[in-house]
């Protein structure tokens, strides 16, 4: 589980990376991201560890949502994991300036349905009722 959270906070930082050096004309640092990753996974650690209160503090450095321009697309991820049965759910979702922010919402219903089947699935266009009922 470890190497997944790993690899998964490498890949968000090299999304980063990108959207820092086509948005921002600046770069990051390419020996970062590996060390980053684990910095940052280990302070989440520390702050999932703690109380509400002290969690917040340290979660407040996080930079706020923005929704995206027309001419940019932002990928929404979700997670759940059932530590008891060892699986994990996975909800993505690719929106545009025009898709409603109750769409975020969309990545945690498809990681929870992600629980439930016994085999990956995927959905392009059509959505599972369940997604659906958010009213995108």
């Amino acid at each position: 589980m470890e190497e997944f959270e790993l690899l998964c906070t490498v890949l968000w930082r090299v999304w980063f990376r990108r959207n820092v050096r086509v948005h921002e004309s600046a770069s990051v640092e390419e020996g970062d991201i590996v060390p980053w990753a684990k910095s940052y996974l280990e302070e989440f650690k520390r702050a999932d560890g703690l109380g509400t209160d002290e969690a917040k503090m340290v979660m407040k450095s996080v930079a706020r949502w923005q929704p995206p321009t027309e001419r940019e697309f932002k990928l929404n991820v979700d997670a759940v994991i059932d530590s008891v049965r060892g699986r994990v759910g996975i909800g993505i979702i690719i929106r545009d300036a025009f898709t409603p922010w109750e769409a975020n919402k969309a990545a945690h219903s498809l990681a929870q349905i992600g629980l439930t089947v016994e085999s990956d699935l995927f959905w392009f266009e059509d959505l599972p009722p369940s997604v659906a009922d958010l009213q995108l």
